[in-house]
């Protein structure tokens, strides 16, 4: 996927599940993060990962490792770049920003193509978060 990200919290590698912690500055920008999920979704909504994105323009996908719902929040100073899941009609405004939606990881989903800088955080819960310890969990 063209673009720049990392990926905090429940994981995988080719060896299975994995806990990436936030390291340094990255633990601001979750701290950041999370304060705005917990403000701005339902109090059932919960995540076990966070994905930072810098202007990735994602093809056509399905997210193999999501369970439930995700939130996604867009930001930048952009035009185009659409977040679309077309089997429910989702299509997000071009080039608006800021912008939250909830989708579900496992249909087919994309991003138009864009210019200039977009980033997007995506909260979901892992496949394999089930299996972390509560310190790990504690983190996010």
């Amino acid at each position: 996927v063209p673009g720049d990200g990392f990926c905090v919290g429940a994981s995988c590698n080719p060896k299975g599940l994995m806990f990436v912690p936030p390291r340094g500055l990255e633990r601001d920008a979750v701290e950041a993060v999370n304060a705005l999920i917990r403000e701005h979704c339902h109090s059932t909504f919960v995540w076990s990962s966070l994905q930072f994105n810098r202007n990735t323009n994602s093809l056509p996908h399905v997210d193999k490792n999501n369970l439930g719902p995700s939130f996604v929040l867009i930001v930048g100073d952009y035009t185009g770049g659409s977040l679309c899941v077309a089997s429910r009609s989702i299509r997000t405004p071009a080039g608006g920003s800021p912008i939250g939606v909830h989708i579900a990881g496992r249909e087919r989903h994309y991003t138009e193509p864009f210019t200039g800088l977009r980033f997007s955080v995506v909260a979901f819960v892992h496949s394999e978060a089930c299996h972390l310890s509560q310190r790990q969990r504690a983190t996010l």
